[in-house]
């Protein structure tokens, strides 16, 4: 009995150190790797974006033209996703929102890509603005997740712009995502340059869909800045699709 607690022991104490070390190695490999890319990548991507984003601009007749060009050259950085389980993807993913950095790494989820379309955005001199979805269902591939993405003023309305899924108008338009997708989706809201909600966009995107008021209280008093969480559910799916203070 004492023999086996001292293997356990053993056990624990050498996955402790690997845990550790492995933690250790991927801020040690991610600070190497960044800068190198600090030293040398830098100046020539961010100048490559610079340059492509004036090919952009000298080649395009409208806005609507600038964005689709946006979209298709982003596509064509091939970024993989950062792998959410992998301890060095998150490190680097923490590092810097230097958007050339994630072009360096060749990596980049819905919000690295929502931020390399920003960027080119302004350089273009395009309108745009932040769209965040709390979470949906995908119910065709049993998953859930979140999204985001961005929506460009064109012909006197926003129109979305994903690079992700490549979507751009006129070739796209809002109900993507639940008419061809089959998504089911919560919350979908314009977020600020800080990530605050400032505006409502779930009925563009989500079609027959209606207004849920709630207000909380106790002993029929308001309480101001509440939490409320609100799941949607689909079969043995659940997905949180809005967690903002509720204020009264």
């Amino acid at each position: 009995m004492e023999l086996d607690k001292k293997i356990y022991l053993k056990i624990y104490l050498i996955v402790c150190f690997a845990f550790l070390f492995f933690i250790y190695y991927a801020s040690l490999y991610t600070t190497f790797e960044y800068s190198i890319y600090d030293l040398h990548y830098e100046p020539r991507i961010e100048q490559n974006m610079e340059n492509i984003s004036k090919i952009i601009t000298q080649t395009s007749n409208t806005d609507i033209e600038k964005n689709q060009k946006i979209i298709e050259w982003e596509n064509e950085l091939n970024l993989k996703p950062f792998n959410i389980h992998s301890r060095l993807d998150h490190q680097r993913r923490i590092k810097s929102n230097k958007t050339s950095w994630y072009v360096y790494l060749k990596k980049g989820n819905c919000r690295e890509r929502s931020l390399i379309f920003e960027e080119m955005a302004n350089k273009t001199n395009l309108t745009y603005r932040r769209i965040e979805i709390d979470g949906f269902i995908d119910p065709n591939n049993n998953r859930t997740s979140n999204h985001r993405w961005d929506e460009v003023w064109l012909d006197d309305d926003w129109r979305i712009a994903d690079s992700g899924f490549s979507l751009y108008y006129p070739k796209n338009n809002n109900s993507y995502f639940t008419l061809e997708k089959g998504f089911l989706i919560g919350h979908v809201a314009v977020l600020d340059s800080r990530g605050k909600y400032i505006e409502d966009r779930t009925n563009s995107y989500v079609n027959k869909t209606g207004k849920l008021i709630i207000t909380a209280k106790n002993d029929g008093e308001y309480i101001e800045n509440a939490d409320v969480s609100i799941k949607l559910n689909y079969k043995n799916i659940t997905s949180n699709v809005v967690g903002e203070n509720l204020n009264k």
